[in-house]
């Protein structure tokens, strides 16, 4: 077996290609996606937890619990990418693929690079600092050498 496994991924939205050789078309094989990571702060989260955010307290008014505020678009991405890690591992493990290409925006790519475990992470042939997820398979292909 010699296939590769090419993921173009952002911070919502992950594609899994495949190639079978080399120098072979890709073609689509698993499509992911975080619904929530497309939604805005205000539709995530009820009142309470807006004004905790804002105040930074749990609503009572003596407490001094002060958490500065989080990104939580940052909190989704990392979760979204323990998910495709998690995706790329059992596939490791099961021996589905020889190679790994990734693709994202250099902020996701190194997201998702620090959730990969040894397993996937070995695999990895080629990185691309390029999100190319709403791309057509074909399309991605030409970002990819002759031979990859």
């Amino acid at each position: 077996m010699d296939a590769a496994w090419v993921v173009v991924a952002d911070s919502a939205r992950a594609r899994v290609l495949r190639a079978e050789s080399r120098i072979g078309p890709l073609e689509d094989m698993m499509d992911l996606s975080d619904t929530q990571a497309r939604l805005h702060d205000g539709d995530l989260y009820t009142d309470e937890q807006t004004r905790r955010m804002e105040f930074g307290r749990s609503g009572d008014q003596g407490a001094n619990d002060y958490e500065p505020p989080r990104s939580h678009h940052r909190e989704l991405a990392h979760r979204f990418a323990r998910e495709i890690a998690d995706y790329l591992r059992r596939g490791a493990l099961e021996n589905r693929y020889e190679r790994l290409v990734l693709a994202a925006s250099p902020e996701f790519l190194g997201v998702l690079r620090k959730e990969l475990d040894d397993n996937a992470r070995a695999k990895i042939t080629l990185e691309l600092t390029k999100d190319l997820s709403r791309m057509r398979a074909e399309q991605v292909r030409r970002y990819l050498p002759e031979r990859f």
